[in-house]
């Protein structure tokens, strides 16, 4: 008969290196922008990190994204995906799973007018449509009215791109007629 005397309680203590990515905000406009945090539990310190674009699985280490924080430069419109890579000194390597965040197209803010009063010379004007957009982004519109005849023309454009939603500017341009000077004629 076999007894057993004395019973250990035998403890185990998991130090698993373990990482998630916190993210101050997952949708936001074209323009702004976002702070990502890795968060680290377990392992053993220090620990290097790498921050990785996450394209369908495909993951591209973003150069200089060495921190456990991580603030994109200004991406474009779209969908993106962020991991994180953590080394400690074991040395162990964990990817985090991924962060989505959504970039939202934004409206053209407005737009800047070249002259838009005209005198009559014989020649059809044009109204110069600039966008004030983030970098410059879009181009220029030069729009001429249809005639050279004096009178108001309503003049539209839409500008838009992949950042910018299409938004519709007009402006109302004027051809003044030329005043022609009179002239008395009277005897002597």
């Amino acid at each position: 008969n076999t007894s057993l005397s004395s019973v250990q309680k035998v403890q185990s203590t998991s130090n698993t290196l373990t990482v998630s990515i916190s993210a101050n905000t997952t949708s936001l406009s074209y323009g702004q922008t976002f702070k990502l945090t890795g968060i680290v539990n377990g392992g053993v310190s220090p620990y290097s990190y790498q921050w990785a674009l996450n394209n369908s699985g495909v993951y591209q280490n973003i150069t200089s994204a060495t921190s456990n924080t991580y603030s994109p430069t200004l991406p474009a419109a779209g969908i993106y995906k962020y991991n994180l890579y953590v080394k400690d000194s074991t040395p162990t390597t964990v990817l985090s799973a991924p962060v989505t965040i959504t970039v939202n197209q934004i409206s053209v803010p407005s737009v800047t007018f070249s002259s838009n009063t005209f005198s009559y010379n014989g020649t059809i004007p044009a109204v110069t449509f600039t966008p004030n957009t983030i970098n410059n982004q879009i181009l220029p519109a030069i729009i001429s009215l249809p005639s050279a005849a004096a009178g108001t023309y309503t003049l539209s454009h839409t500008f838009g791109n992949n950042n910018y939603t299409n938004t519709i500017f007009t402006i109302n341009a004027v051809i003044n007629k030329v005043k022609v000077p009179s002239v008395n004629f009277s005897t002597y």
